[in-house]
């Protein structure tokens, strides 16, 4: 009989042990052969679906007690590790000088764990003769250190080298072949210069992505000879009734892309693929194209239909995780979108060579970041090092120069323009191009790009001349982009030069309740900016959600985490919302507001104050006033709003007020509500504490004092001047106007104060400030450091014509007709005040200023002077004006019609006004109708 080597016997239960917890991790192990020196199992990484990455490790086993002889420990005592010694370096050396990378393990069979170190030249340690390594306690054989060792596995990989590639030129196996046409179009798609006698549906789809519409329209007898006896072209009527999935697909997508037709399509393509890679490319497309509609549920159902498939390659898998953390992100379920972006991460390292596979890491690497950037969980940190890094992709790259070349081309066609030279293609390549890179964002569940590209070509679009039906589609892809600022300031812009009807629609399709983590701002924005478009019903919706989620923002704050102050933009929505909301919906709000918790915090207390101030005080009822008479807590701004509130109807509660400002209290002048009803001796003493405040705002400006937020006294100074001459003073007012200011915006207030009640100021006064207002309207801007950049010539020239039109030379005002929009409807009111016999003629042609607000301002003058109806072109000149697609001119109209008698010429303004859907406008008529018609 033989003895058995009790060194072998150990030996082999380390191998065994370590290749069984390789086995459990689905990796293959393979035993080296007898003979072998130095190493002793091969180990290959498979992925969970069992596919093989084609890495390799070499393992080196130790087990037994002798191999923990040689602990190390940390300065606290406490166990890092144990050192392997290699006495003459000669294991050490072999195992560096490997063609694969080594792991070296050290099993414990007392524990069943297994050690272990990657053997490199940074990890050996020179001990003199030998050297040494140390094994550490902390990398243990198991599913949490596997993704580690994986990486050591593929690391030293030489990756595919795409760059340069030809057009059309890479060899793509048929399983990928859709995810690549997708997602690196460039690779799939005929080069634009070569000759195609013949396409793929794979290539027919790259062509699509890429927007290459040109090379996608069959020719006609009128287009001339084709380049080949075949034209490539596919005929999308064939293609949508093949019987080749690939031509359905593409005949699907081009419907979507190329027109108005739904996912459904692609949606049943899904259930009708046989191949995996196909599922998942129809998957990934209706999921990419339902985000972009602002429906990320639709997009989730389709994919998580998909994921209960279980045959894709990781890829395709890894694409479908991708799109579905994606939408739950968008949908607020923050926590499982981070881990199909964590879980997506697999397979950088088993397909470093697959250029989409690094698209969809890289896009998974943004969602984590995007998701909680400053994470402090270890397992999750992503830096932004890494996010650059992770991003920097080619198919990202590929994506970008869409977007480049779009913009190159635009920038060409402009010049153009500028040359003379207008004529443009029938095709627009620039809306084409920033088309394409939506797309390839999209696809590749790229939010933050897809924001970008997506915004770019809402943007383009919009400075177009495109129909209303293109503006409205243009809006709502900004607030599916998030862009609530471009949503305020496109808006503001429509609504004054039109078509305001393009608002209405693309306010008519929000639904607040379906907000995303994306879009809920801009939806927000979008409401608040369009409320005085809105149909009432819409209004009442929106103050109703708005309303519940008041209740509880918690919920939604949860769910979606906004960036932005949630009850702050809910508020503000509301605030613009009660001037549009029926009666009954407008006592809900009250009511609302009645019950809310006191608003003690500052900024609270203003919001609330907003809404407040824009309920009609007729509406507040005596119960209403005895429920806000009693609330003491709430901040300065929404006490001042139910002050005035109780003080219309409440003459007890309007004496406490006037108490209030005898003692000083300035700031109670705007509770008060009309000034003329100020005793004499308190309207002595408020001037005298006006003018005060006036002079020590002077003296804070000159000595460098900037507070910001500081009550307007000196415009309420002048109200106050106006209407009390006899105790007026007005010398505050004139150092006010004479002095150098860092900061013009002090004088906005009181120039407009002054545009409004020019007419009733003393002639003595006029002759005081007529030359400073002068001075101002004929000096240039400051050139030195400033916080504001205002121009207050217009506001100058505006006041000044109302206290002394002739004051201004006609050389002044042909500068005036040449300045900006402010200065130009400046010199609109000083045509009107100097009453010249040919100022209508001249009106005429300022008219044609293509500014709304100079319009604007010209409709107001003309509607202003009675009687309209006596005078044909004066009425004809205000009906053209009223023809404009905004509501600007017509809401500037509507604003004198309250303040003129109820006589035959308002009847006339009032008639042009009619059919407006302005509510501002549409309030202005019914106030007007009421007075010309008492019940």
């Amino acid at each position: 009989m033989i003895k058995a080597s009790s060194t072998v016997q150990t030996g082999n239960i380390g191998e065994l042990a370590v290749g069984y917890q390789f086995t459990k991790l689905n990796w293959h192990v393979a035993h080296n052969p007898s003979g072998e020196v130095g190493t002793d199992v091969f180990l290959q990484p498979r992925t969970a679906t069992g596919i093989d990455s084609g890495a390799l490790i070499v393992g080196q086993v130790k087990n037994g007690d002798s191999w923990f002889d040689h602990p190390e420990f940390d300065s606290d005592g406490k166990l890092v590790g144990w050192w392997f010694r290699d006495p003459d370096s000669e294991h050490l050396k072999y195992w560096l000088e490997y063609s694969v990378p080594v792991i070296l393990f050290f099993h414990d069979e007392s524990t069943e764990k297994s050690y272990w170190v990657h053997v490199t030249q940074d990890s050996v340690k020179s001990t003199g003769k030998g050297a040494k390594i140390l094994v550490p306690l902390d990398s243990t054989v198991d599913k949490h250190h596997i993704g580690d060792i994986l990486e050591i596995a593929t690391k030293g990989r030489i990756n595919s080298q795409w760059e340069g590639t030809a057009w059309g030129s890479a060899e793509i196996l048929s399983t990928d072949r859709y995810r690549y046409a997708m997602l690196t179009p460039r690779l799939v798609a005929p080069h634009p210069n070569s000759p195609v006698t013949k396409l793929e549906p794979h290539e027919a789809i790259a062509l699509l992505i890429k927007m290459r519409l040109r090379h996608l329209t069959p020719r006609t007898a009128v287009d001339g000879p084709a380049k080949s006896t075949k034209d490539p072209a596919p005929d999308l009527a064939e293609c949508r009734s093949s019987t080749t999935w690939g031509w359905r697909f593409y005949a699907a997508a081009h419907d979507i892309l190329g027109g108005d037709a739904n996912i459904g399509a692609l949606e049943k393509l899904v259930k009708d693929a046989k191949a995996p890679s196909e599922r998942a490319a129809a998957a990934v497309l209706a999921c990419a194209l339902s985000v972009e509609d602002g429906n990320p549920q639709g997009g989730l159902d389709v994919v998580d239909g998909a994921l209960t498939h279980s045959d894709y390659s990781d890829v395709d898998r890894a694409w479908l995780l991708l799109h579905r953390g994606r939408c739950l992100a968008e949908l607020g379920d923050l926590a499982n979108a981070r881990l199909c972006a964590v879980d997506v991460q697999k397979i950088r390292n088993v397909a470093v060579d697959d250029p989409t596979a690094m698209a969809i890491t890289g896009s998974g690497i943004d969602l984590i970041f995007r998701l909680n950037p400053w994470s402090t969980d270890s397992k999750e940190v992503i830096g932004v090092e890494e996010v650059i890094k992770g991003r920097d992709t080619l198919a990202s790259w590929w994506s970008r120069q869409e977007v480049a070349d779009g913009l190159e081309i635009q920038f060409t066609d402009q010049f153009q323009v500028w040359v003379g030279n207008s004529e443009g293609p029938e095709l627009d390549p620039t809306s084409l191009r920033l088309r394409s890179a939506a797309l390839l964002s999209g696809i590749a569940a790229d939010h933050s790009s897809w924001r970008r590209s997506h915004t770019l070509l809402a943007q383009y679009t919009l400075m177009n001349d495109s129909s209303a039906e293109e503006i409205a589609k243009s809006l709502a892809a900004l607030r599916h982009a998030g862009e609530h600022k471009l949503i305020e300031d496109t808006v503001r812009h429509l609504l004054r030069v039109g078509p305001a009807i393009a608002v209405r629609a693309a306010a008519g399709v929000v639904r607040l309740e379906r907000g995303t983590r994306t879009s809920l701002h801009a939806d927000l924005q979008m409401i608040s900016s369009a409320s005085d478009v809105l149909e009432t019903d819409w209004a009442d919706t929106h103050a109703r959600w708005i309303l519940a989620s008041l209740n509880d923002t918690g919920d939604l704050a949860t769910r979606l985490q906004p960036t932005f102050s949630l009850e702050h933009a809910l508020l503000k929505v509301l605030s613009n919302l009660v001037s549009v909301i029926s009666a009954p919906v407008l006592r809900e709000v009250i009511e609302h507001i009645k019950e809310s918790p006191q608003q003690g915090d500052i900024g609270s207390s203003y919001d609330w104050a907003s809404v407040v101030e824009n309920v009609p005080i007729s509406e507040w009822t005596s119960d209403d006033r005895t429920a806000v008479a009693v609330r003491s807590k709430d901040g300065p701004a929404l006490k001042e709003a139910f002050d005035r509130i109780l003080a219309k109807h409440d003459p007890a509660h309007r004496e406490t007020i006037r108490k209030r400002i005898e003692e000083g209290n300035l700031s109670a002048l705007s509770a008060f509500g009309d000034v003329r009803d100020l005793d004499d001796d308190i309207a002595k003493g408020v001037i005298e504490k006006l003018s005060s405040a006036t002079v020590q705002r002077i003296s804070d400006l000159k000595s460098g004092s900037f507070a910001m937020g500081v009550k307007d006294f000196a415009s309420d100074l002048v109200t106050l001047n106006v209407w009390y001459p006899q105790l007026a003073s007005w010398d505050s007012i004139s150092d006010l106007l004479t002095t150098e200011l860092p900061f013009v915006s002090d004088l906005q207030g009181v120039l407009a104060r002054i545009a409004i009640l020019g007419k009733k100021i003393p002639p003595e006064v006029v002759d005081v400030i007529a030359g400073p207002l002068h001075d101002l309207m004929v000096a240039l801007p400051s050139e030195g450091p400033s916080f504001s950049d205002e121009d207050v010539r217009g506001s100058a020239a505006a006041a000044l014509a109302a206290v002394r039109p002739d004051a201004i030379s006609d050389e002044e005002l042909w500068d005036l007709m040449r300045g900006n929009v402010y200065q130009r409807a400046a010199a609109v009111e000083v045509v009107s005040g100097k009453k010249s016999a040919n100022r209508y003629d001249v009106l005429v042609a300022m008219s044609r200023d293509m500014d709304p607000w100079v319009r604007a301002v010209i409709a107001r003058q003309i509607a202003r002077e009675k009687p309209v109806g006596g005078d044909i072109n004066r009425a004809n000149l205000l009906r053209r004006l009223l023809a404009n697609e905004g509501t600007l001119v017509a809401r500037m109209v509507a604003s004198t019609i309250n303040s003129s008698p109820p006589d035959e010429g308002t009847d006339k303004v009032v008639g042009m006004l009619r059919g407006n859907f302005s509510a501002g406008v549409r309030r202005a008529i019914a106030a007007y109708d009421a007075k010309r018609n008492p019940e």
